[in-house]
């Protein structure tokens, strides 16, 4: 059940479509990542990467990019529903994503320019679509009205403020 503030019905605002687009393909591009470590993997052998060379390190590299992707598919269907438990770990994974995007985006040899540059850039779009989350005021005052016999039910459970 959402939140008072949040928007029931279907009618989303696009800051809410933003961050949970967001994080719904930063989950999923993690997610295929890790994939594709695995196909090359098996494809090529450990030896073709330097950086997983063993299959303890192969191991650990997959799950750690699966568990982000994850968490990032989680955060999308909290940001979705609008809870505001995921406004503070979306915040922190397009911090992280900054943080890695960046430096790929300004690498020297430019290998990892265009990945760099979506990082980058779906993170700036996921803090703009927070920040604007908190901007967008939600009216809270226009509430269907109740029916009497749903408004006595209502107040006979006490969820009527001002009965």
């Amino acid at each position: 059940m959402p939140y008072a503030g949040a928007m029931a019905n279907t009618n989303r605002r696009w800051p809410t479509v933003l961050t949970t687009a967001v994080a719904a393909l930063q989950g999923f591009a993690l997610i295929s990542y890790a994939i594709a470590i695995v196909i090359v993997a098996l494809i090529a052998g450990l030896d073709s990467h330097e950086e997983v060379s063993t299959p303890t390190g192969l191991v650990v590299q997959v799950v750690a990019f699966i568990l982000l992707g994850a968490g990032l598919l989680g955060l999308a269907l909290g940001r979705w529903q609008c809870r505001p438990w995921s406004a503070t770990p979306f915040a922190m994974a397009q911090i992280l994503g900054l943080a890695v995007g960046v430096p790929l985006l300004l690498a020297p040899d430019g290998t990892g320019s265009v990945v760099g540059l979506l990082v980058s850039l779906s993170a700036v779009a996921g803090l703009v679509g927070l920040v604007a989350t908190a901007l967008v005021v939600v009216d809270v005052t226009e509430q269907p009205e109740l029916s009497e016999d749903a408004a006595v039910g209502a107040r006979s459970e006490g969820r009527l403020i001002g009965d």
